[in-house]
Formats: structure tokens, C-alpha cells, sequence
């Protein structure tokens, strides 16, 4: 911690001597316990040289505190970097859920994004220099389900269970969910609306699985404010509400 203040400071410095002005990240730890550790710690002339607070996601271990701090501090909390083996995509999409949702990332930033044995990369390629062909892993479509739909400047809002994460779109006036079941069996969610005036009729869905590539799904009637919907086991399914206003 002593070393990573001293370089912030000292690097902060030679940037104003040189005119630049970059600003600098910290601490880019593997894991956010680590990362809370270090940046709790800074004083606070170093920390005002901060201008984002910056984790990675390798262990969530501390995401609680690390959010509390950036709330305390008033800087955006990124996650800068996130990979994983995982073929199916689910564990990225837990991992991108709850960093959003409960973190409260203002970012998210995958780190491979092609691979050659197919399993970290979003994108496999031989990566030989030679050959061009390329082929969409399962976790580029998963990906999909949330960057495709829920775009920056988008508010992030109250999802109201362990697996969704949802924003609204003000310019196009949409509420945005994606949910991730990334159980072993099939379950049925009822999304209640609730702080929002809806005067769409329906919901339009997307999903991914273990057969589908973000499929377009039959639309699913909007009642009372609510709509029900039947999440199949290990999948990421993403609806879009138009019409839908935050109620004052």
C-alpha cells in the first residue's frame, strides 16, 4: 500500500510537469478485498489524486465495503477486468449482474476477449498471425444479453431480486431487465413494475441458452403493471418494456 501511494503521487506529479491531463485509476486489485484494503489506506491527499476507484472481480470478496467506500469518497467504481474458464457464459453473467447491481460499477470490462482454446474468450480464433476465421463463443452472446440492451448512460435501477439487473433508457422511455438463472432447473419470476407508469402492452424477450443465440421470444402480455415470465435452467433472458416512464 506504501508503494502504490507513493507511485500515485509521484506519478500525478511528472503528468503536471509534462502537461498531461490523464487521470489516474487505483488500485486495480485482483480481488475487491484487496482492493479496499489498499485505497482505505491511502491518505488523503493521495486519494484526491484518485479518479476512479477500480477493482478487479477475480474473488468478489468485499463487494459491500468497496461500494460503501466509493459512495464515501463520491468517486465511480469500475470493475476494469473479469475473465473466467467457464464455457456456458453463466458465470459471467453472475458475475456481471451482481457487480452492477449490488457493487454498483459505473463499468465493466471483460479482459479477454479472444481466446484460442474457446473458453476465456468471447471470440475463439487460432491466434496464429495466420488464420482469420473466427467463431461467437457461448460468452459473446451471454455478453450480448446485457451491452446489447443496456447501453452507457442508462440508469441503473432497483431490480428487486437476486438475479436481474435493470436500467432505464430515458431518451427511448424503456425499462431494460436482464435475469440470470443460472440454476439447473426451470423457474417462473413475476416482474412487478413497481415506480414506473408502463402503457406498453407488452414485453419483448431475448434469451440465451444452451440452444439459443439471444432468440427473439414471444411477447409477454403486461397486466396490472406486472408480467410473469418462465426463466429455463441456465439461461440469461433480457426483456425490454417500452413505453415505461419513472414515476416522480
Amino acid at each position: 500500500v506504501i508503494q502504490q501511494a507513493r507511485m500515485v503521487d509521484l506519478l500525478r506529479a511528472a503528468l503536471d510537469r509534462q502537461g498531461v491531463r490523464a487521470t489516474i485509476v487505483a488500485s486495480e486489485d485482483n480481488d475487491e478485498r484487496s482492493a479496499w484494503a489498499a485505497i482505505s489506506n491511502y491518505a488523503p491527499a493521495i486519494l484526491s489524486n484518485v479518479s476512479h476507484i477500480v477493482t478487479h472481480t477475480y474473488s468478489a470478496n468485499d463487494s459491500e465495503r468497496l461500494r460503501q467506500l466509493a459512495e464515501k469518497t463520491g468517486k465511480p467504481l469500475w470493475v476494469s477486468e473479469y475473465g473466467d474458464g467457464e464455457r456456458s457464459g453463466l458465470r459471467l453473467a453472475r458475475r456481471i449482474r451482481n457487480d452492477i447491481a449490488e457493487k454498483r460499477a459505473q463499468a465493466w470490462i471483460y479482459w479477454q476477449f479472444v481466446d484460442n482454446a474457446g473458453s476465456w474468450g468471447l471470440v475463439n480464433n487460432r491466434l496464429d498471425g495466420r488464420d482469420t476465421s473466427f467463431r461467437l463463443t457461448r460468452k459473446f452472446h451471454v455478453m450480448a444479453q446485457f451491452s446489447r440492451f443496456i447501453r452507457p448512460g442508462f440508469q441503473i435501477v432497483q431490480a428487486g431480486d437476486n438475479d436481474s439487473l435493470a436500467a432505464y433508457d430515458a431518451g427511448r422511455k424503456q425499462l431494460i431487465i436482464v435475469s440470470v438463472n443460472d440454476q439447473s432447473s426451470e423457474r417462473t419470476t413475476i416482474f412487478r413494475l413497481a415506480g414506473l407508469s408502463i402503457s406498453a402492452p407488452m414485453a419483448q424477450a431475448y434469451r440465451t441458452s444452451r440452444l439459443e443465440d439471444v432468440a427473439v421470444q414471444p411477447q409477454l402480455p403486461i397486466k396490472d403493471n406486472s408480467f410473469s415470465a418462465a426463466l429455463p435452467a441456465a439461461s440469461v433472458t433480457t426483456f425490454v418494456i417500452a413505453g415505461a416512464e419513472l414515476n416522480p
